[in-house]
């Protein structure tokens, strides 16, 4: 279990490949909730197009080879925004 101020990072697989990378703080994290805190200007690691455009999330529903992307730079969500999470499981400090 982590402690609120732990640095964490959350990452989301695509069909097998790392597609998303972004570090957050914890602010909860207990058997009812895990709430987790993106700092501004955070830089993020998400699939971008071969151009460098972004890929949507949505996207992520469809096959690795149906949508080219590789893995890019990008930032988090900003400040004030919290991802409020239930039922996913515990969470191990970085």
């Amino acid at each position: 279990m982590c402690l609120p101020g732990d640095q964490v990072v959350l990452s989301f697989m695509w069909s097998g490949d790392l597609a998303w990378v972004e570090p957050v703080t914890v602010v909860e994290d207990s058997a009812a909730c895990t709430a987790l805190y993106p700092a501004e200007h955070t830089q993020i690691k998400r699939p971008v197009g071969a151009d460098g455009s972004h890929v949507p999330r949505s996207r992520s529903r469809e096959p690795r080879a149906a949508v080219p992307w590789q893995l890019g730079a990008g930032h988090g969500r900003g400040p004030g925004i919290q991802m409020l999470i239930r039922g996913w499981p515990q969470f191990q400090p970085i």
